[in-house]
This record gives structure tokens, C-alpha cells and sequence, in this order.
């Protein structure tokens, strides 16, 4: 069966004068795999990892991480160290496809965050 995930975003701005909307087609994606990793860990102020394996799944495919913390944010990136995504408290979730077998590295920055991490097995 075709289609089976779909996602739809709308990204809209307005600040004064300032306006700007970003609408990009809807996506749809076949998930050829059956599983699904939906957790939520505390993530403390050293570096963590998530990964490279989540549950039984076999070949991750798309990752969805978001902040539930009301105040402090984290930082993500895929190597230690290296962090080049902020997710702000009870901000956007990052959502993204991610190479099977890679690492995740997160960590909170001023206190422990609770983060939940999705990820539909590809």
C-alpha cells in the first residue's frame, strides 16, 4: 500500500510589514517496514546519544525529536560534540530522515530536558 505516511507543513511570518509564508507540497511516503519508536527520555546536561538503535526496528527512516520542556532547550548534532540543531523549549520538533545506522548526539543545556524521539522503521 502507497502512501500510507503524510506530511503537510505551513510555515507562516508576520512582524510589522514583515510577512513571509512557507507552504511546501505535501509529502507522501511509503513505509515498508511496520514498526515504530516513540519514546520519551530524559536528556541530562552531558552528552547522551540516541541510537543507533531505537527498539526493533530494522531500517530507521524518518526521526522526529521534540523539546516537551517549557523553558531550556537542547542541542543535537551527529557527532560528540558537534551540535548544529537548537530545539527550543516546547518549541518546533525537529523532523528529519536520517541514514540508518547513525548516531544521534544530544544534550541538555542549563537542565535536564524531557525529549521525545519518533522514529517510523523505513
Amino acid at each position: 500500500m502507497a502512501g500510507e505516511i503524510k506530511m503537510t507543513k505551513t510555515i507562516r511570518l508576520t512582524k510589522g510589514v514583515l510577512k513571509h509564508d512557507f507552504i511546501p507540497a505535501p509529502l507522501s511516503l511509503t513505509m515498508t517496514g511496520t514498526l515504530i519508536y516513540d519514546v520519551t527520555s530524559s536528556i541530562a546536561t552531558t552528552e547522551e546519544t540516541l541510537g543507533p538503535v531505537f527498539g526493533d526496528i530494522g531500517t530507521e527512516g524518518w526521526v522526529c525529536l521534540y523539546n516537551m520542556d517549557t523553558t531550556n532547550f537542547v542541542s543535537v548534532g551527529f557527532a560528540t560534540g558537534v551540535y548544529g540543531i537548537k530545539l527550543y523549549g516546547a518549541g518546533a520538533p525537529a523532523d528529519f530522515f536520517i541514514i540508518p545506522g547513525a548516531t544521534i548526539y544530544i544534550k541538555a543545556d542549563t537542565a535536564a530536558c524531557s525529549v521525545r524521539c519518533i522514529v517510523y522503521e523505513f
